[in-house]
């Protein structure tokens, strides 16, 4: 399998087995099986989740917004895919709710059929509200009942993907009109790797347009073999995303899953994602800084 990441650059990895492949309405879908990776989702040719590390991806994008939040109760998902940020968000019990959202209801059964562990069984938890609609419609809903947090864990905007659409600053309007004041929202910002800034860059200053801070979170995904982002906004201007007790708040956390359940998060990985290194803000800020 080749996974292309830009027009000279692209990943050859070896499928030691076909677990399943086939088209849905929206994008090609495939399942398989890699020495390196283990288990692996792939979604018009690009590489989504690992079983080896989808837990740095997924726990980065729910934890960090959760936490800094400090107070979220009803949570919107754009993108219910694998499962494995309802199970992360999931973790905190004083979340009550959660709506989420899929255009591709034969991706989301793929992904519960083949990729069991990433959901665990979050679809079937009493709190989880699956709905296989357009977001447009979820997000007019929302206006009377607005969301704490909103993550969108679409893919990237390739022409002609199902997520293209969204990527633009009148969807996000739409977004903060559906979110509560004091709301965050997280979007995929794809690559961080300060050689190639170009689509993270194109995402905050779009998502700037809307929102009175945008923060750009980053990790190191392996499977993915660059750093990914996630921007994660707020209405008003300068919004702390690193609280005072974050230590007590994470310690809390840890005590109410026993001491396990998380793989990667604690309070200095909370720290270190949401603080960009001064090359990487350098270089967002102006394309070949």
């Amino acid at each position: 399998m080749k996974d292309p990441r830009t027009r000279s650059f692209g990943v050859d990895f070896e499928l030691t087995r076909l677990v399943y492949e086939g088209n849905s309405e929206f994008q090609h879908i495939l399942v398989g099986e890699t020495e390196e990776f283990g288990r692996v989702l792939l979604l018009d040719g690009a590489l989504q989740s690992a079983e080896s590390d989808e837990a740095i991806y997924h726990e980065t994008y729910v934890h960090p917004a959760v936490v800094a939040h400090g107070a979220v109760r009803r949570v919107l998902v754009g993108g219910a895919g694998e499962g494995a940020i309802l199970r992360e968000l999931l973790k905190h019990s004083a979340i009550e709710s959660i709506v989420a959202v899929d255009i591709d209801r034969k991706a989301v059964e793929i992904c519960r059929e083949h990729l069991p562990s990433w959901s665990r069984g979050a679809f079937d938890d009493p709190r989880v509200e699956l709905r296989f609609e357009d977001i447009e419609d979820t997000l007019r809903e929302a206006v009377a009942r607005p969301f704490d947090l909103i993550i969108m864990d679409v893919t990237e905007p390739i022409e002609g993907g199902p997520a293209e659409a969204l990527f633009q600053p009148a969807f996000f309007e739409r977004v903060a009109a559906a979110m509560a004041k004091d709301a965050l929202v997280v979007v995929q910002a794809g690559e961080v790797d300060p050689w190639r800034m170009d689509n993270a860059r194109s995402v905050v200053e779009m998502l700037g347009q809307v929102f009175g801070s945008v923060r750009l979170a980053h990790f190191y995904v392996p499977s993915f073999l660059t750093p990914w982002g996630a921007a994660i906004c707020a209405k008003e201007v300068g919004r702390e995303l690193v609280p005072a007790d974050l230590e007590a708040k994470v310690a809390a956390l840890e005590a109410q899953l026993g001491g396990e359940g998380l793989e990667v998060y604690d309070a200095t990985w909370h720290r270190a994602c949401v603080h960009l290194p001064r090359m990487y803000r350098r270089r967002l800020a102006s394309p070949g800084g």
